[in-house]
């Protein structure tokens, strides 16, 4: 364990082996206290969970021999493992490896039954192919049961032991939709996601599809680009084959998946030189890099959400404990008169509070029934639109693609995940406001906590290692898309595996769709909805259980306490004596307190002398990158002129930012999203002819050659000048995507709209938790506010009125001020440009030209008439001190500069 953890356990020992002095017996909720430190205690322990996910043969087994450990040479020189290494088998249910001795492993299945496996069996217990593939012993179309739904491993491993469970999931392209959805319901659970990608096909539409759906679920991605050994041959250009498919890798990856970090390594070459103690063709395998980087960056990361979750627990119980103390204390030094009218006192407020708690359980259940109803009605209008999607879909698409199980997946994930997005996002800012406003008051009550365990999580792991809403969101999102929807992929493969070769076409597929799989994928949602209302109903049932249980507590502590000290009132040694014991208690407080501040401190010191979440730099030496320089503000702030008028464009990746702006500028000056991504501001204004500079150290604009602007913008802020027909003090400044994986990215973007005369945020679909936080700080700046719905020509005027009704709710709910929400289309506005006709009626993104036309030009007619006061004062001033001969001069000077005659 790194050292301030190891500090913070010391704490919670401290805490623990106060809360079992003798001095704090009576308190009613010490047992509590003492479980919560417990739980604590084993959460900032707790190893880190890392998900490997890969298609078919992509080489996972491999990979995980390897880094486990566990391989060695057979009979015949062959590398095998502890896990099927075999072309035919393929893992059919998640194997969770964690360190421990002695080596064993337990089946667990989905009915509840249990089976020892003996490990020189368990590469092919875990093996999945159909009854008569070789070497696997479990069905992969055979029912649910024929499989288990868990194998817990525990191997001596050196990688595990350093503090990692490494959880081995079914293939995505498995024949048992069991698989995907034991994958896909897994992830919320874990602290990262290793994702493997074979050289021979990189990035293919399915890797496309899954990254780009867990993307906003998952905290931490690695993408490892796998059997490198296999593509050495040269290119053309003088490159490995491995290094041009990598390059694809890391282009792609910064689209669909930003801020994962790109890893490329051979499992055999790292096997065959760690047996035959070669390092040269250990370090060429690129699996130290790897390993290195897994434990840097995987460790910082979910550990600092353990750290501060840590801090947070025994602040809280120290501060609780000192307040019971104190009082107990006071309440030592009265007499017994005093003691006995604040006994009556006390009386008198407990029954006012029970009563007040009583109506709030009460209150917390109705709303239970409630929330559940409201989230079951749901149901049935998302099977509908679901379904609609589904058939629209579907109607377009290429028979072959709809064949193809994996490009099926990814075409009904994308038509649907949006919506069942919408539906999560809806469903979890309802029930997330609602309880923590019942948890608000209450410390002790961990809301997130409960709510992790009643929807099959860990609680501060994964997903629920954020903030409630994004943890209830990704459980929806991802329970939904590896439930009815694989189901119904499942079920339309079935149909055309019925049938032979050539006889099933679309209008075969379109029968049975109205007839059975639209009717069961609709059931299936509404199911799937109902057990969701029932598990969220659990939540508020568990929150109304603590408030129960707080009532009954208050008893205690309010009256026990006076009781304690009226026991001791006449019995003045026993009294000093107790006194003694809680002065004993402040005292180890005050060391607690003072160990507490020491750790946060030194955390702090960590943290800004240390950069672990940054990936190394041989990713981008490996492709000839440059890194990016760190943001210097001082110099961004010299660099810019105070009489602009800056529009700063927010928006988080493929929201649209640079089409908009080439909209505006009538021109394609930047890149569509996508293409390499600006790290740093640009800054777009008018020009005489098309020109780009680079901001230098203070302040400085160089020039630099045009076609090298956006690729100048990965280093540094970039300006481009158009001779475009906005007014001329107008700049429309591309911020960074806030959520590109830079770990600057939303504080550079954050730079610019303090600079900005206006913002300008961009959405679609919906405005997320993350979106919304940023525009709040935002607005907190004062900056004047207008948001756009970008890229709205793929939907329904219904869809695109929700869009913008739901946006304004959240807004209203958050506090955020904007003037108003356009919605547009750049691509549509560019099309009618082209065809010299008129945009769509509902796109609005020429009503937003001129708005912004408008406020520039009203902030140049502002700032030029400032100009004519001062310059007025300053000839009024000069004139009564002139002779008369210099006035005419002045005056003219005057006409001249504003154009006056």
């Amino acid at each position: 364990m790194p050292e301030a953890p190891k500090e913070l356990l010391e704490s919670l020992a401290s805490v623990e082996a106060l809360l079992r002095d003798e001095a704090l017996a009576g308190w009613p909720t010490r047992a509590d206290d003492i479980e919560l430190v417990r739980a604590t205690r084993n959460r900032l322990e707790r190893r880190f969970t890392l998900a490997v996910v890969g298609e078919f043969s992509s080489g996972k087994s491999y990979l995980l021999n390897a880094l486990l450990g566990k391989t060695r040479y057979d009979e015949r020189r062959h590398i095998v493992g502890l896990l099927a290494t075999d072309i035919n088998p393929s893992t059919a249910t998640i194997t969770e490896l964690g360190y421990g001795t002695p080596e064993s492993a337990l089946a667990k299945y989905p009915s509840g039954r249990t089976e020892r496996v003996p490990l020189d069996n368990l590469a092919r217990f875990v093996a999945v192919g159909k009854s008569d593939a070789p070497g696997a012993l479990h069905d992969a179309t055979a029912d649910e049961d024929a499989a288990p739904a868990y194998v817990v491993v525990n191997v001596d491993s050196p990688f595990l032991r350093t503090g990692f469970t490494i959880a081995d999931t079914p293939g995505l392209a498995s024949l048992n939709p069991a698989h995907r959805r034991a994958t896909l319901g897994y992830l919320p659970r874990t602290d990262a996601v290793l994702y493997l990608i074979d050289t021979q096909q990189p990035f293919t539409e399915g890797d496309a599809a899954f990254l780009g759906l867990i993307g906003e679920h998952v905290r931490t991605i690695f993408i490892v680009q796998t059997k490198t050994d296999l593509w050495r041959m040269r290119e053309a250009d003088g490159r490995e084959a491995w290094e041009v498919a990598r390059a694809r890798i890391v282009e792609r990856a910064q689209r669909f998946a930003p801020g994962a970090e790109v890893y490329s390594v051979s499992a055999r070459e790292y096997a065959a030189g760690t047996l035959d103690a070669d390092e040269g063709l250990v370090e060429r395998s690129g699996f130290p890099a790897l390993i290195a980087g897994l434990e840097r960056s995987l460790e910082s990361r979910a550990q600092a959400a353990r750290v501060a979750r840590t801090l947070a627990v025994l602040r809280e119980l120290a501060a609780k404990t000192s307040t019971r103390v104190q009082r107990e204390a006071a309440l030592g030094e009265r007499d017994a008169i005093e003691l006995a009218s604040e006994l009556e006192r006390g009386s008198a407020e407990l029954a006012e509070r029970e009563r007040a708690l009583a109506r709030e359980r009460d209150d917390i259940e109705r709303q239970a029934v409630e929330r559940s109803e409201w989230i079951r009605k749901q149901g049935a209008v998302l099977a509908a639109n679901a379904t609609r999607a589904l058939a629209a879909t579907i109607d377009v698409a290429d028979i072959a693609r709809i064949r193809d199980r994996g490009r099926f997946h990814s075409l009904v994930d994308a038509t649907v995940a949006p919506i069942w997005t919408a539906f999560a996002a809806d469903v979890a800012g309802h029930v997330s406001r609602a309880l923590e406003r019942i948890a608000k008051s209450r410390p002790d009550l961990r809301i997130a906590d409960l709510a992790a365990l009643r929807l099959g999580g860990e609680p501060g792991t994964g997903a629920w290692s954020r903030e409630l809403r994004s943890g209830i969101a990704s459980t929806i999102v991802l329970g939904a898309i590896g439930g009815p929807t694989v189901n119904f992929v499942f079920g339309v493969a079935q149909h055309f595996a019925a049938a032979p070769a050539g006889a099933y076409m679309k209008r075969e597929l379109g029968n049975d769709l109205g007839a059975s799989l639209f009717p069961a994928f609709e059931r299936d949602v509404r199911a799937f909805v109902d057990e969701l209302a029932d598990k969220l109903a659990g939540v508020y049932a568990d929150a109304a259980a603590a408030v129960e249980r707080e009532r009954v507590v208050a008893r205690a502590e309010t009256l026990e306490p006076i009781e304690r000290a009226l026991a001791l009132a006449s019995d003045e040694t026993a009294r000093h004596e107790a006194l003694a014991r809680l002065a004993g208690v402040v005292t180890r407080l005050g060391e607690i307190d003072t160990g507490l501040a020491a750790a946060e401190a030194r955390l702090r010191t960590a943290r800004a002398s240390d950069s672990p979440l940054a990936p190394p730099a041989t990713h981008a030496a490996e492709n000839g990158e440059r890194e990016a320089a760190p943001f210097d503000a001082d110099a961004y702030d010299r660099g810019l002129r105070p009489e602009r008028y800056r529009v700063v464009v927010l928006g988080a990746l493929r929201r649209g930012k640079s089409s908009l702006i080439n909209a505006i500028a009538g021109t394609r000056l930047l890149q569509d999203e996508g293409g390499t991504e600006a790290l740093f501001p640009v800054h777009v204004r008018y020009g005489e002819r098309e020109c780009a500079y680079a901001l230098e150290r203070e302040g400085v604009w160089n020039v630099i050659p045009t076609s090298n602007a956006i690729a100048q913008a990965a280093r540094t802020p970039v300006l481009i000048e158009t001779p475009w027909r906005m007014p001329r003090q107008l700049v429309l400044v591309h911020a960074p995507a806030f959520d590109s994986g830079n770990a600057e990215a939303e504080e550079i973007a954050l730079a610019a709209a303090r600079n900005a005369s206006e913002i300008l945020g961009l959405f679609s679909r919906q405005l997320s938790d993350r979106e919304l936080t940023l525009y709040k700080r935002v607005s907190e700046m004062g900056k004047p506010t207008l948001l756009a719905h970008t890229i709205a020509d793929n939907e329904s005027p219904r869809e695109r009125r929700t869009v913008v009704e739901l946006a304004e709710r959240y807004l209203r709910e958050r506090g955020i001020d904007v003037k108003r929400i356009f919605t547009i289309s750049a691509l549509d506005y560019f099309e009618a440009v082209q065809a010299k006709r008129a945009p769509a009626a509902w796109n609005e993104l020429g009503a937003l030209r001129d708005t912004l036309q408008a406020h520039a030009e009203e902030h140049m007619h502002k700032l030029a008439e400032r100009q004519r006061r001062a310059a007025q004062t300053t000839v009024t001033s000069a004139t009564a001190r002139q002779p008369e001969s210099s006035q005419p001069k002045l005056r003219s000077a005057l006409e001249r500069l504003f154009g006056r005659k």
